[in-house]
């Protein structure tokens, strides 16, 4: 789970919210939207960081950007609140936060995978493995990465798995040089 407090006591208080409303996965994907178009766009991300504009002015524009996005009025009154306490830049934070709490509410873990090539069909198996052992629902989140040489590389929140060639060489490197050091 990764840390801010005040971010975190926005996003629990939105997937309260959004878990009464039954809109968690609405809510999850307007947010991502936002932060997209906050990152997309260093213009807009500036003006509405900045201290020197003034909260009314940033509300305007949000309110202009909020109906392209289909932004929900409950996600608009959050971001409302936002502005109103100058905690915008807390935004990525929040959405990821978001997103965290709301897999584990649903019950779903996101595990990252990164390999050598692409996995094919084999992606499927790996998913189907991976939620009998984890018992949750996986959301896999592929990577290719030719520098490990072969094998995957796997992350299931904070805990990695280095099945990887290039692991396995280090792994042997540190081996055969404390054995000589000894």
């Amino acid at each position: 789970m990764r840390q801010g407090s005040i971010a975190k006591r926005y996003a629990t208080a939105l997937l309260q919210v959004a878990q009464e409303q039954g809109k968690i996965d609405e809510f999850q994907a307007q947010l991502e939207a936002l932060s997209r178009a906050f990152s997309e766009n260093p213009a807009l991300q500036s003006a509405m960081a900045s201290p020197v504009v003034p909260s009314s002015k940033k509300k305007a524009i949000f309110n202009a950007l909020a109906p392209k996005l289909g932004v929900h009025p409950t996600v608009g009154n959050l971001v409302h609140v936002l502005i109103d306490n100058e905690r915008i830049p807390e935004l990525p934070l929040l959405v990821l936060l978001f997103r965290d709490l709301a897999d584990e509410q649903k019950g779903r873990v996101r595990v990252q995978v990164t390999s050598a090539g692409s996995l094919g069909p084999v992606e499927g198996k790996l998913k189907a493995i991976l939620e009998n052992s984890l018992k949750r629902q996986v959301l896999l989140e592929s990577k290719i990465d030719p520098e490990i040489l072969g094998g995957l590389v796997v992350r299931v929140q904070d805990r990695v798995f280095d099945a990887s060639l290039k692991g396995e060489l280090e792994r042997l490197k540190e081996s055969l040089t404390a054995e000589a050091v000894a």
